[in-house]
C-alpha cells in the first residue's frame, strides 16, 4: 500500500469514527435502575470516550500477515479497538489483542511468526511491519520496520530513536507505539504469579507496569475490576507525574496511591505521622554519626512476630462472672460460650458478645414490672460497659505499644516520648488493624503494582499480600537506586520470601532507552562501585553530546549556571533540572536565579506535582522523573564521598537526563568520578 493509500485508509477510519460517535452520542442517557440497561449504558459511555481518543490518533502501526492457510490480512494497531459494523475484520485492533503481539514481538529475523488466539496457535509469515505517526488526525511519518524481500531492517531502530529523541513535558506518556519485544513479554506475563521486575534506570519499567495493568484488564476482563486494582508509588509528585498514562490507555479507574496514604485511609490513628521533609533531611542530609540506628520494624521476622502476638492477644478468657444486679448474673462458664474464638476478628467477637449480653439483659427485664425493669436495664448496661473492659484492647495503636514494650523497648520509648509515628510504624499498625477488625471485602485488590519496590519493606509487602487476591502482584524497581539504605531491600529475595513456597518470576530489564549512549556509559561507572551490582546498563545506540564535568571557582558558579540554562534553551530543551545535594543548596540557587529574573520551580518534599520547565531540587527527590537536560550541582568530595549510598545518588541524578548531562564541582571532585577525570 502506497503512502497515498495509507492516507485514504486513515480518512475512511476517521469518517467511521465520527459517524459512530455521532450515533452513540445521540442516544439518550439511561438513568434507571435496570442492571442490564445500566451495563449497556456504561459500555456506550466508554465507547464514546474511546472514539474521542481515537479521533486524534486512531492507530500507530500496521502488520501484514499471511496465515498458514494462505489468507492475507492487514491489521492496524491502536490504543483502542474499533469494530466494523458492516462486518469483516475490525478497522483497528486493540494493542492488547493476541494478534497485536505480532507487531511487538517480530524483529524481522524470523522466517515464521505466530500468535496465540482463543482457538489456538495461528502461524504464518509477516509481509510488512509499519510504524505510522499520526498527530491531530494527520499522518506525520511512516517508517517501514520490515518489508519481506528487502534486506534492510533498520527502520525499527530509526523509528525508536525518533521517538526517544523527542523532548519531554511534565508528564510520563504511554509507549504503545514503541513497546519493545522484552517489554511486551513482561506486559503479557500471567496474572496469578508474583512478577518481580529488576530494571535499570531508563528501562521503561514504570511504563511497562502501567501498560501491564491495561493488558490484564483486557485479557481478564471477566475476572478483574479496574476499581479493584492499584499502583503504589513512592510519593505524591511521582503519582502526579505518571497520572496521564492510564487514562491515555483508557483505564483511568485504577487506583493510584502511596502506601502510607492508602494505609492511613484504612484506619484511625491518634498519633500524627512524622514530617516528610524532616525525615528526608534526617536520611540524606544528616551526618552518619547523627543518624538513628536502622530499625528492624520493616522486616518479615517482625511481621511474623507481631502476627503471633496478635493471635495470643485475641484470646479472651473472662475470669469474673457478670453481675447484672437484682440477683441476675452470668457465670464464667456461660460467658465462655459467648467468647469462643470461631475465626472472627476480636472486635467483631466483642461486638457480638455485647449484643448477646444486652439481649440477655432485655430478656431478664421481661420478668419484672415496668419501673423495676427500666431501672434494672439502665444499671445492668452501665455494669456491662464496665465489664467490657475485661476484654483485650481492639485499638491497633494500644496493641502495637503493648508489643513494642515487650519486644522492642527502644521503639516503645521513641513513640511514648514523641507521640509521633514514623513510616516504619504504619505497616505494623495496619496489620494489627486487620487482625483486630478484619479486612472488608471492598478493601481487597484483584492486582497490585508496587513501583520503586527497592524502597518497600518486606512488612509492607506482607500486609499487601493479605489484601491482594491470588498473590497477583507486579513488583518493580532497581536495586541500584535503593538510596534509602536499610529502609528498603538489598536483594529481591528479601521480598520474594514474603510469598513463601509460591513460585515467583523475576524479569530483568538491562536495556536503557531513556538516555543517550554517552550518558548511560558515563552513569555505568557508578554501578561498578556498588556492592552486589553485577551487570551494567545497556544503552540504546542513540548518540548525543558528551557528558561535561566542569571545575568552576565558587565566584563563577552562578555565571556558569546561567550560561548552561541559556545554552539548553537554545537547544530547545523543554524540561531542565538542577540537582543539588541538599535542600538548603536548592533554596540558595532558587533565590539567586529568582533575583536574576530567571523563572524556576523549587521542588520540595511537600510538593504533590511536577510542573516542568526549569526545576531545582535535591537529588534524592528526582528518582522516577526524567528531564531533557540535567545539571548536577557541586559534585565535590564533600557532597559525594566514596560510599555505596552516594554512588547510588550519583547514578540516580545522572540517569534523569534524556539528552544533556553536565556536572559542576568546586574544589576537590567526588572520588566517585574516577573514570571521568
Amino acid at each position: 500500500m502506497t503512502h497515498q493509500e495509507e492516507r485514504e485508509y486513515l480518512g475512511h477510519t476517521l469518517t467511521y469514527i465520527q459517524q459512530k460517535k455521532t450515533e452513540l452520542v445521540s442516544i439518550p442517557n439511561y438513568t434507571g435502575e435496570d442492571i442490564t440497561k445500566l451495563a449497556i449504558e456504561d459500555h456506550r459511555v466508554r465507547t464514546i470516550a474511546a472514539l474521542r481518543r481515537a479521533a486524534e490518533e486512531p492507530y500507530f502501526g500496521r502488520i501484514d500477515f499471511t496465515e498458514e492457510n494462505g489468507t492475507d490480512k492487514a491489521y492496524y494497531i491502536g490504543k483502542s479497538g474499533i469494530e466494523n459494523d458492516k462486518g469483516g475484520d475490525p478497522l483497528v485492533i486493540d494493542w492488547r489483542a493476541p494478534v497485536a503481539s505480532l507487531f511487538y514481538g517480530f524483529s524481522g529475523g524470523e522466517e515464521l511468526a505466530y500468535y496465540v488466539a482463543p482457538e489456538g496457535i495461528i502461524e504464518g509469515e509477516i509481509q510488512l511491519k509499519r510504524n505510522i505517526v499520526i498527530r491531530q488526525a494527520d499522518i506525520q511519518r511512516i517508517v517501514d520496520t520490515f518489508v519481506r524481500g528487502e534486506t534492510s531492517s533498520s527502520g525499527g531502530d530509526e523509528f525508536l530513536l525518533y521517538r526517544l529523541g523527542e523532548h519531554k513535558d511534565d508528564r510520563l506518556r504511554d509507549i504503545v507505539s514503541t513497546i519493545q519485544a522484552e517489554q511486551n513479554d513482561i506486559i503479557r506475563k500471567e496474572k496469578n504469579r508474583p512478577l518481580f521486575i529488576q530494571g535499570v534506570a531508563g528501562s521503561g519499567k514504570t511504563t511497562v507496569a502501567l501498560h501491564r495493568l491495561a493488558f490484564l484488564l483486557y485479557e481478564y476482563r471477566e475476572q478483574l475490576n479496574a476499581k479493584r486494582m492499584i499502583i503504589f508509588a513512592p510519593n505524591a509528585m511521582f503519582l502526579n507525574y505518571i497520572s496521564n498514562v492510564l487514562p491515555e490507555l483508557g483505564v483511568g479507574d485504577i487506583q493510584q496511591s502511596t502506601f502510607i496514604d492508602w494505609a492511613l485511609s484504612q484506619m484511625d490513628v491518634s498519633f500524627p505521622l512524622e514530617n516528610e521533609a524532616e525525615r528526608l533531611m534526617n536520611v540524606f542530609e544528616t551526618s552518619s554519626d547523627e543518624k538513628n540506628e536502622a530499625s528492624t520494624l520493616g522486616s518479615l521476622a517482625t511481621y511474623k512476630s507481631i502476627d503471633a502476638f496478635a493471635t495470643t492477644h485475641a484470646q479472651v478468657s473472662l475470669q469474673q462472672l457478670f453481675d447484672a444486679g437484682e440477683g441476675r448474673h452470668l457465670t464464667v462458664e456461660e460467658l465462655a460460650n459467648w467468647t469462643v474464638d470461631d475465626g472472627m476478628p476480636l472486635a467483631r467477637r466483642k461486638e457480638r458478645f455485647l449484643q448477646r449480653v444486652k439481649h440477655w439483659i432485655d430478656e431478664q427485664a421481661k420478668w419484672m414490672d415496668p419501673p423495676q425493669a427500666r431501672d434494672f436495664k439502665k444499671t445492668a448496661k452501665q455494669k456491662l460497659r464496665t465489664y467490657s473492659k475485661h476484654w483485650p484492647s481492639t485499638d491497633p495503636l494500644s496493641v502495637y505499644l503493648y508489643y513494642l514494650k515487650e519486644h522492642a523497648p527502644t521503639e516503645w520509648i521513641r513513640i511514648s516520648e514523641t507521640k509521633t509515628l514514623t513510616r516504619a510504624d504504619i505497616a505494623p499498625l495496619l496489620h494489627l488493624h486487620y487482625r483486630l477488625h478484619g479486612i472488608p471485602k471492598e478493601h481487597r485488590f484483584d492486582h497490585t503494582v508496587i513501583d520503586e519496590a527497592q524502597d518497600c519493606s518486606p512488612y509492607q509487602l506482607a500486609v499487601l499480600n493479605e489484601v491482594t487476591r491470588r498473590k497477583s502482584f507486579t513488583v518493580l524497581g532497581d536495586l541500584a537506586q535503593g538510596i534509602y539504605g536499610e529502609e528498603g531491600v538489598q536483594s529481591w529475595s528479601a521480598l520474594e520470601e514474603v510469598f513463601g513456597d509460591t513460585d515467583t518470576t523475576l524479569s530483568v530489564m538491562q536495556r536503557s532507552y531513556r538516555s543517550t549512549f554517552e550518558i548511560i556509559t558515563f552513569a555505568n561507572q557508578f554501578l561498578k562501585q556498588m556492592p552486589g551490582i553485577e551487570t551494567l546498563a545497556e544503552p540504546v545506540f542513540r548518540s548525543g553530546n558528551a557528558v561535561e564535568v566542569i571545575k568552576v571557582k565558587a565566584a563563577e558558579t552562578f555565571k556558569v549556571l546561567a550560561e548552561w540554562i541559556s545554552t539548553m534553551q537554545t537547544k530547545q530543551a523543554e524540561t531542565l533540572v538542577i540537582l543539588t545535594r541538599s535542600s538548603s543548596e536548592a533554596k540558595v540557587i532558587h533565590q539567586i536565579l529568582h533575583q536574576a529574573g530567571q523563572t524556576t520551580t523549587l521542588v520540595s518534599a511537600e510538593d504533590t506535582s511536577y510542573e516542568g520547565g526549569i526545576s531545582i531540587m535535591p537529588v534524592y527527590l528526582a528518582k522516577g522523573l526524567e528531564f531533557d537536560a540535567v545539571l548536577m550541582w557541586n559534585v565535590s568530595q564533600a557532597n559525594y564521598p566514596e560510599d555505596a549510598r552516594h554512588a547510588k545518588l550519583m547514578y540516580v541524578g545522572c540517569t534523569r537526563a534524556l539528552h544533556e548531562l553536565t556536572l559542576l564541582y568546586d574544589g576537590t571532585p567526588s572520588p566517585l568520578l574516577i573514570e571521568s577525570l
